[in-house]
Parts: structure tokens; sequence; C-alpha cells
């Protein structure tokens, strides 16, 4: 990961995902989960399907705004240094392809 893209996160995380709604700091939560996939050294694969599996489970939280930011800041972070490269355009459409195939709430 480039240092532009984690500038991108960064931002993403403070400006669009930063609350403390249901009693808990939502960028302290993201900021933990990826030092712990970094940690453990996890490939964005991998990553993805424990994604996939959370998203499954828990779809009632996934409104058409957040999948729309998701896809959005997802897209910010890959073109951050010298645009989007083969394994992030794979899995921007995994991604794309599993918000898609399944219904989404308003």
């Amino acid at each position: 990961m480039s240092i532009l893209e984690k500038k991108e996160i960064v931002w993403a995380v403070r400006e669009e995902w930063a609350s403390n709604e249901n009693g808990f700091d939502s960028e302290e939560i993201i900021y933990e989960t990826m030092r712990k996939l970094i940690k453990d050294k996890l490939t964005s694969e991998k990553a993805f399907e424990n994604f996939k599996l959370y998203y499954i489970s828990n779809k009632e939280v996934f409104t058409k705004k957040i999948i729309h930011e998701l896809i959005e800041d997802c897209h910010q972070i890959c073109n951050a240094d010298n645009g989007k490269n083969k394994s992030e355009l794979i899995l921007l459409a995994k991604l794309h392809k599993l918000f898609l195939g399944t219904n989404i709430k308003k």
C-alpha cells in the first residue's frame, strides 16, 4: 500500500466514516481492524472473503447510501497512486458483484 493510498484511507475514515453513533467510536474500530489485518499479513483476497462473510451476515446494516459510499471510497483509494492496477480492478469488480447480487435496502 502506497503512502498516497494510506492518506486517502485516513481522509475517507475521518470525513466519511467517523462517528460516535450507537455508543462506539467507528473511526477507532476501523483503524484497529486495519492494524490487525496488516499485522496478520492478510492477503487482499482473504480480506475480501472476510468482508463478504460479514456483509452476507449483516446485510440489514448496509443501506444503499452506505454501499454507495463504500464503493466510491474504494475507487478513490485505488486511484490515489497512479490509478487502478489489475488486482484492484478485480477486487472492485467482486465488490460490485457482491453488492449488486443482493437486495439493497433503501
